[in-house]
């Protein structure tokens, strides 16, 4: 088992907005599929988390974006888990290229009981896993504050495209509903 976790990615035509730069879905995305393809290599994949009942679902991202790569380029992925909070597992992204670190990122994850919907402790209900005691941005990823107000309401359809394996709407897809 490797502790940390390289896929690379080329940034093509469909991947960028209409400045050439890489559109901020399409980003969450490749992180998305780089830490997929690492808990594969642990037996934690979502196909491996099904078979027990279980799904993993997002709590946070905190992502620092330095420079969005652009159209043609060519970036990094690198992700590994760095903490095993009770309900929550930490994991940790960089994108690079060649020349500059683009992007640092930390995400929260929770392994949930799909027929309780409930999360499950992740030291009790999954196998071991390595983690790095390294984090690619510090937050401890406290209650964020309620909002009294709303400034724009708009209504989005959930569409079959907007589904996930799990038939839950991807995190990605909130992102580019909230760009809209």
């Amino acid at each position: 088992m490797r502790k940390t976790f390289k896929q690379t990615f080329k940034i093509r035509n469909f991947d960028v907005d209409f400045n050439g730069k890489l559109k901020l879905e399409m980003l969450l995305d490749f992180l998305q599929d780089s830490a997929a393809e690492h808990a594969r290599s642990f037996g934690l994949s979502g196909e491996d988390l099904l078979k027990k009942n279980l799904a993993w679902i997002l709590s946070r991202y905190h992502i620092q974006i330095n420079q969005y790569p652009q159209r043609g380029e060519t970036i990094e992925v690198k992700t590994w888990p760095s903490q095993n909070k009770g309900v929550f597992t930490l994991r940790e992204y960089e994108i690079r290229t060649s020349r500059a670190t683009y992007v640092q990122a930390t995400s929260s994850w929770m392994a949930v009981d799909i027929q309780r919907k409930k999360p499950v402790n992740i030291k009790k209900s999954l196998p071991d896993f390595p983690v790095q005691d390294r984090r690619a941005v510090r937050d401890d990823f406290k209650s964020l504050p309620d909002s009294n107000r709303t400034d724009i309401e708009m209504r989005f359809p959930v569409l079959k495209s907007d589904l996930d394996f799990n038939r839950h709407v991807n995190n990605a897809v909130y992102v580019h509903w909230a760009v809209e």
